[in-house]
């Protein structure tokens, strides 16, 4: 089994329409300058992100499961 793939998409158009259907379907989206700033700077577009950052891109995504499920679980 291999890891999930996530990768870096820069600012620009695509972003932004990204950004918009997160928000038009409610998907949460959790900002962090350091680790956004630090992940432009070092990987490439349409890469996967080094395993360096796993970890801190793990902690966002559980973050955003745990959302996620306490939604879910008010319904």
């Amino acid at each position: 089994m291999h890891a999930p793939e996530v990768y870096i998409l820069k600012m620009g158009s695509s972003y932004q329409k990204i950004i918009n259907v997160l928000e038009k379907e409610n998907v949460p989206i959790i900002k962090n300058a350091n680790l956004t700033n630090s992940l432009l700077n070092n990987c490439n577009e349409f890469e996967p992100i080094p395993r360096k950052y796993w970890e801190a891109v793990a902690k966002i995504l559980s973050k955003i499961m745990k959302k996620e499920n306490a939604s879910l679980n008010k319904r």
